[in-house]
């Protein structure tokens, strides 16, 4: 058993080609299939109502759970696997702002601005999202009526007290017929194009959180970046520390990336092949829902020598012809991990599927190996990934392209000067220009401290790793999409070879 099992060439595949789409960025647009839906364990605290501050890297799962709690099919699978996540039948979600316009449900963005201008208050401006969600006829007879946000910003500004005691009724409402009501944010960066008026959405934001933590039926729920909430002038009001300092992350440990990549090959519609397999090789029994999803057993979710033999059963033992270069289950995480080690499950799909693709063409080279995933595969779908990762990044923060680009061909580690001379002198004078001509122009957050700024931005988003002697690497992850070099370690891209 165990590592004598070789699942089919082949078949397997052809499998993770079906199962694991090519193109895995979020577009906001619909949740998964539930058969895809993985509930990492880690994540389960994070789903909870009373987490209402959730903190993830790009890719880690932020918007795929705004979508997922604003569907009730979702929300029930959720509350079936996941009981500790606090989704119940009585849970209802609406949208306070999120990736695709839904102006009747959250402003957008440029209506943001306007208000912003007009000296509305953020605060304010997120009281009228609740509002217009959460309240009703029995609580108010004068606000649900309205269809303009202005109008409805004028109602909430009017009469403080009127609007505390709506909210009030809504909550009691709501509570005594057993419902929670949730209120989700997300893609929190695209509510404004320059930094003062993010930070104080931001801030507004997170006041609210603070102040509906009392309730008892109504929450909102806010998925950010973590290094949005860093800025000093986005935690500047009292007791910020206590929804900063309990944020929950959505962090994806090596078990979980494994975990969701067997719930989607189990889930596919070739699926009995990998389920077979697994039963077969490893007595690992699926089962299915009364829906339809399978189901993978427990101990393939939180056994990590089995799912090292599972992995191992479709690349092999090693990353290379012997075991001097590592053993896949780990090599391709710790290669997809950012310089705080977190690694985005879009980024380890999206290396597995790369692999399986390319995979056959080295399978006609060295036929003497039965495995459906090569070694050489897998660092080919590590250069996929990182080209991914920095097409994802530069979306986020058009100005770390411009600090990389002219780093193509440098290797690392290496001493931060070395860095600051492929930089160009006018750097720092072109740099604010050049993002006036992209659609979001947010600077990098300390621009005004200058090199160092830029460095600390960099160290902070996960692109800089420090050493030890002042030196800097940085991470395959990025490493290898923006043609970076190292010794002895996989191929960038657009590289002839290793420096």
């Amino acid at each position: 058993m165990g590592m004598s099992y070789v699942f089919s060439r082949g078949a397997t595949r052809d499998l993770l080609e079906e199962a694991l789409p090519e193109d895995t960025r979020e577009h906001g647009v619909l949740p998964p299939e539930l058969g895809q839906l993985h509930v990492p364990l880690a994540h389960i605290k994070a789903l909870h109502p009373d987490s209402v501050l959730v903190k993830g890297i790009r890719g880690s799962g932020k918007t795929l759970w705004w979508e997922a709690l604003l569907d009730g099919r979702h929300r029930a699978l959720i509350e079936a696997v996941s009981p500790k996540a606090g989704i119940k039948e009585g849970t209802r979600c609406a949208a306070g702002f999120g990736p695709t316009p839904k102006p009747l449900e959250y402003p957008s963005p440029d209506t943001l601005t306007e208000l912003v201008d007009q000296g509305h208050e953020p605060r304010q401006i997120w009281r009228t999202v609740m509002a217009r969600h959460v309240l009703d006829s029995n609580d108010t007879e004068d606000f649900t009526h309205l269809k303009r946000w202005s109008e409805r910003l004028a109602w909430i500004n009017a009469d403080s007290e009127r609007t505390a005691l709506a909210f009030h009724h809504a909550d009691q409402r709501l509570a005594r017929n057993g419902l929670m009501y949730l209120v989700l944010f997300d893609a929190l960066d695209r509510t404004a194009h320059d930094w003062p008026r993010l930070r104080a959405l931001l801030r507004g934001l997170l006041q609210v959180l603070l102040e509906f933590r009392s309730f008892r039926a109504i929450r909102p729920k806010a998925f950010v970046r973590p290094d949005m909430l860093e800025d000093p002038e986005v935690k500047g009001f009292p007791d910020a520390s206590k929804i900063i300092d309990g944020a929950v992350a959505l962090s994806w440990p090596r078990r979980e990336l494994y975990g969701l990549l067997w719930q989607r090959l189990g889930n596919a519609a070739n699926g009995e092949t990998f389920r077979e397999g697994c039963l077969q090789g490893f007595r690992q029994p699926w089962g299915q829902r009364p829906d339809g999803v399978w189901m993978m057993p427990a101990a393939m979710r939180q056994d990590e020598e089995l799912q090292r033999d599972i992995f191992h059963a479709m690349a092999g033992p090693w990353m290379g012809t012997d075991a001097r270069r590592g053993f896949p289950y780990t090599w391709l995480p710790n290669h997809l991990g950012d310089a705080a080690q977190q690694t985005s499950p879009r980024s380890f799909v999206s290396a597995v599927q790369m692999a399986a693709k390319v995979s056959a063409d080295y399978q006609r080279k060295y036929t003497d190996r039965p495995y459906a995933l090569h070694y050489e595969a897998l660092k080919q779908g590590v250069q996929r990934a990182s080209t991914i990762r920095v097409e994802e990044i530069s979306e986020d923060y058009p100005w770390v392209a411009r600090l990389m680009m002219p780093l193509k061909g440098l290797s690392v580690p290496n001493g931060f000067q070395e860095i600051i001379a492929r930089w160009p002198k006018t750097l720092l004078e072109e740099l604010p220009r050049s993002l006036d001509q992209t659609e979001v122009r947010l600077p990098p957050r300390r621009f005004d401290l200058g090199v160092e700024g830029l460095k600390d931005d960099l160290l902070d988003l996960g692109i800089f790793q420090a050493m030890p002697g002042g030196r800097i690497n940085i991470p395959d992850v990025y490493r290898v999409g923006f043609g970076l070099g190292r010794r002895g370690g996989v191929k960038p891209v657009g590289i002839s070879r290793d420096t």
